[in-house]
């Protein structure tokens, strides 16, 4: 009966454009989302990582009575005498050379506390950076000093 009245089944090039155009929305909305989520997590790991790096310098300060001069490099570990404080130091996620920059007073003025530790986040809106960024390019500086 259809036949003869002319009438096809299946869809019009109007109406497959329309849902390839909505499929591209889509996906492109969730790829936003999902790097934004992505760079979130990083920061929360960066966070994570100085509180960690954090508690091994008040460890240090309690063992030898003052704060190290200086933190080793990415992935070594950090000692006092025969004490191990950390037996790993963090990198930075998204860079797995880096790790996070310490400072003391003596080292860089703007640092007023016994100690300085900071890293460069992803998310310009992060509630807890820094009021003065010091990083360079799209990221915002997150410091954290001794309590």
């Amino acid at each position: 009966m259809n036949k003869e009245l002319g009438i096809r089944k299946g869809f019009t090039l109007i109406e497959l454009l329309i849902v390839i155009a909505i499929i591209g929305i889509l996906s492109v909305v969730s790829m936003v989302n999902y790097i934004e989520i992505r760079q979130k997590a990083r920061d929360s790991k960066r966070k994570s990582d100085l509180s960690q790096i954090q508690s091994a310098l008040d460890l240090f300060r309690a063992d030898n009575g003052s704060y190290p001069v200086s933190l080793p490099g990415c992935g070594m570990p950090i000692t006092g005498g025969s004490a191990v404080y950390l037996q790993k130091m963090p990198c930075d996620p998204s860079d797995l050379t880096e790790g996070y920059e310490y400072t003391t007073p003596a080292s860089i003025p703007p640092c007023t506390a016994a100690y300085c530790l900071r890293a460069c986040i992803e998310n310009a809106n992060d509630l807890q950076k820094d009021t003065v960024n010091t990083c360079t390019g799209d990221r915002w500086s997150y410091t954290v000093t001794n309590p």
